[in-house]
């Protein structure tokens, strides 16, 4: 099995580099790990301190994730070195320059080799993984080192490998991680069932970083003019399955909404293609001229970073993602007390479940779908502060899940990074 992982790593890469020739993300992906371990060894050189903590995040959206552990432990343990690193470009190239960590680079390719080398150069004496990330020989070889590995925000499904009969290669693998913090009963039930015991439940840490960037959230120019008296709509990380149920609507719905959209990834043709199919005027973020803003009904977003923001300001949302690959975050649009609309591709989501079943989430299929759905929650103005109240419930009953791995932390670090209790 091992010789078999190893093969389809190296086959994995093989496609990345076929795929480099003509995608963008993939030459990134190959680019920034060309001579990773000179240049690596160049940052490390230059840090403050002689050992670091790493934390690990697959892109952009885990960042989010372990942002608000990231800074509770710079904050807590300055004498370390602060390692990030990241599996996929639209993570590395957004936050290579991120303040709080003093080195931020691509996760070499997971092989015995590269899993000793990085190890060397960096010298962790703790490593934290975000949600999903299971490298086996990053795993092993911290293992073999004795030092501590911390899975958090994670969630198990029955149907993943690791609980299947063939799945003992990477049983194996789990049972070296030194703590789980996971999501839900389900995935600690799904633990102890393969004998791994050493689990605690945690509210995923995304819901401390929502709340943290609600109560510091940032005025946006010529969002309010742009709204008008009418109601706001926000479309947050849509993809071309989103835009071909969302552009029918919008061209319906022009008289009662503004609409911002904003595409999980900015790029130029395909916003220029899907202006041409709206109905109705729409403007670029990157060209702001109030006098132009306030006179269209689109505005599309073709800037990175200023989505949480723009939630603030909307009266409904759309969150993309759930036509394609997977839901985006919505509780980046949720914390403001708002409905949040999406496709049917969400039941591997804990909290769109959850917001379903509060009804304050509501999963569609299609245009139709969409409208009447919006249509039903705007004929109960009345409900709108109840609607509110549950939805702050919800986050104060969730937040909270940063400071209990902090403290785990504080408990062990005497003997994991010689700090006294």
């Amino acid at each position: 099995m091992k010789t078999l992982y190893d093969a389809s790593v190296h086959f994995y890469k093989f496609l990345i580099w076929c795929f480099s020739f003509f995608n963008t993300k993939a030459k990134q992906w190959i680019d920034g790990r060309k001579n990773l371990f000179d240049q690596l060894q160049v940052k490390m050189n230059h840090c403050k301190h002689p050992s670091s903590i790493w934390v690990h995040c697959a892109s952009l959206g885990e960042f989010e994730q372990a942002r608000p552990l990231i800074e509770k432990i710079k904050i807590n343990y300055p004498h370390y070195n602060l390692l990030l690193t990241f599996f996929s470009p639209s993570g590395y190239e957004i936050r290579k320059n991120y303040s709080y960590a003093d080195c931020v680079c691509y996760l070499p390719l997971d092989t015995k080799q590269n899993a000793r080398e990085f190890i060397s150069i960096t010298k962790p004496s703790l490593v934290f993984f975000t949600k999903y990330e299971y490298w086996y020989h990053y795993i092993n070889e911290l293992h073999k080192r004795n030092i501590p590995l911390i899975v958090f925000s994670a969630i198990f499904r029955e149907n993943q490998i690791f609980f299947k009969w063939y799945g003992q290669f990477f049983r194996d693998m789990l049972k070296k991680v030194t703590m789980f913090f996971v999501q839900d009963e389900r995935s600690k039930h799904l633990l102890h069932s393969i004998g791994i015991t050493n689990v605690e439940i945690c509210s995923d840490t995304r819901f401390d970083r929502v709340i943290q960037v609600k109560e510091s959230v940032r005025h946006i120019e010529g969002v309010e003019e742009f709204k008008k008296q009418k109601k706001l709509m926000v479309c947050g990380s849509v993809w071309e399955e989103d835009m071909n149920v969302l552009i029918p609507f919008i061209n319906r719905n022009i008289s009662t909404f503004q609409f911002i959209i904003a595409p999980h990834e900015i790029h130029h043709k395909q916003i220029a293609a899907w202006q041409k199919q709206l109905k109705c005027s729409s403007v670029l973020y990157s060209s702001f001229d109030k006098q132009k803003i306030v006179e269209c009904n689109v505005l599309l977003i073709d800037s990175i970073g200023l989505l949480s923001a723009l939630y603030s300001y909307a009266d409904i949302a759309y969150v993309g993602g759930a036509f394609s690959k997977g839901l985006h975050n919505i509780l980046e649009a949720s914390v403001y007390g708002i409905p949040v609309f999406f496709g049917p591709k969400y039941k591997k989501y804990r909290e769109a479940v959850e917001l379903i079943e509060l009804k304050c989430a509501f999963p569609i299929t299609n245009s139709d779908d969409l409208a009447s759905s919006i249509q039903q929650y705007l004929q109960r103005p009345a409900d709108g502060e109840i609607f509110q109240q549950r939805l702050h419930t919800y986050f104060e009953s969730k937040k909270g899940g940063t400071e209990m791995i902090l403290n785990y932390i504080n408990k062990n670090n005497y003997r994991w990074l010689n700090v006294p209790a």
